[in-house]
């Protein structure tokens, strides 16, 4: 069995539901989402601990719906209606009626338990449900949970250390007791018992924004060293990508957006902004692959610009990318196109494709719990700023 990782990451609680007292020894962040079993399967062994440490502990809860439960969203928007209306006990109350529920979460079960809570308005916890009027706020959570590296739920920290999955009792309680000790000691050593967690996260690792760095082979806009770096992870038959690339190139509405959108901003941010570009082709786009190639390879034969050309191309092309489609816009830019056909067919760039993909979105297996999708129609369009996310409202989830 490898030897337990008991490093400290920053995970802060924001404005994030509490249960517990401000001076607890030990706080319990879970990246949790309504919708999986693992997540109810984990809330008796949070209720014993509760008993157990009274007074000594506390849970902050986190939202992190999976893309593959279809209520894990409303629900979640549910709670935080109910949050909103009846603050952090009245979130809990609603945490605790929609596990109960579960598996039944439709909107009609959602209602059912919106009205076993005292003095909560059913109807506006609906009306939330129906316009996604607290998807933003959940998304903070799912950002959160990205730059944490959460793969999967049920995800613990116990004071910044992580525990994977629905483990049991004695795994929680192991954890738990060696940093109430840790704690005492803290507050022997002269620290509030409020600002123990604040103490010990602050050293800790991840919960904020880590630049990327930019790789050898990527095609990259504007100066590497550039002040602001955006890093775009995209696909050339999504429709949803083709659409960010027009909003990246401002009130033009040019069809070479990605240019475009450089030079619309070099006025007010001449020499501070690079736009670098990532291979993302999903799995269901079958042309997406072959037309990441042909950019590659056109980048081989003319550089750096014409990569660029080639990538306006593919664009304008779109939905049009089949193979006599990519040889009229090879023939235009003066390609070799018997080059470029071998480097779609033996895929050629597969390397770099991958390891863009890798950087995007790794699998990572989760012990006893449920692992995120690592694509899907979510993870196309995404651009990436210094290491942080910024996604386009067109991009679905």
């Amino acid at each position: 069995e490898p030897p337990e990782d008991t490093s400290v990451w920053k995970v802060d609680i924001g404005h994030s539901p509490v249960k517990g007292p401000k001076d607890a020894r030990v706080t319990v962040v879970l990246f949790s989402d309504f919708q999986c079993p693992f997540c109810k399967r984990i809330e008796p062994t949070f209720q014993q601990l509760e008993k157990e440490y009274a007074g000594k502990i506390r849970f902050v809860w986190k939202n992190q719906p999976l893309s593959f439960h279809n209520r894990a969203m409303p629900t979640a928007i549910a709670a935080w209606e109910a949050k909103k209306q009846k603050g952090d006990e009245g979130f809990w109350k609603m945490h605790d009626a929609l596990f109960a529920s579960q598996p039944k979460l439709e909107d009609a079960d959602i209602e059912a338990a919106a009205k076993t809570i005292p003095g909560l308005d059913v109807a506006k916890v609906m009306e939330a449900v129906k316009s996604n009027k607290w998807k933003d706020e959940i998304q903070k959570d799912v950002d959160q949970a990205e730059e944490l590296k959460v793969q999967g739920t049920p995800h613990s920290f116990v004071n910044g250390r992580v525990v994977n999955g629905a483990q049991p009792f004695e795994k929680f309680k192991k954890v738990v007791d060696e940093e109430l000790a840790k704690a005492e000691a803290k507050i022997k050593a002269g620290v509030a018992p409020e600002k123990v967690y604040e103490e010990t996260i602050k050293g800790g690792k991840g919960g904020g924004i880590a630049a990327l760095p930019i790789p050898a082979y990527a095609p990259v806009l504007g100066k590497k060293d550039a002040k602001v770096v955006i890093h775009v992870f995209s696909d050339y038959q999504c429709p949803f990508c083709k659409r960010a690339e027009v909003a990246m190139a401002g009130p033009d509405g040019k069809v070479d957006p990605m240019s475009a959108g450089l030079k619309a901003s070099e006025d007010k941010y001449k020499d501070q902004i690079a736009i670098v570009w990532r291979d993302f082709p999903l799995g269901f786009h079958n042309r997406a692959r072959q037309a990441a190639n042909f950019a590659k390879e056109a980048k081989a034969q003319k550089g750096m610009d014409g990569y660029w050309k080639a990538h306006d191309e593919l664009f304008a092309s779109q939905p049009k990318l089949e193979d006599a489609d990519l040889e009229a816009i090879a023939k235009k830019l003066g390609l070799d196109w018997a080059k470029v056909k071998a480097a779609m067919d033996t895929d050629k760039y597969k390397a770099e494709i991958d390891q863009d993909r890798r950087v995007r979105h790794p699998r990572v297996h989760h012990p006893d719990g449920h692992h995120r999708q690592a694509a899907g129609r979510r993870a196309a369009g995404r651009r990436v700023l210094q290491g942080d996310r910024l996604a386009p409202e067109e991009v679905r989830s």
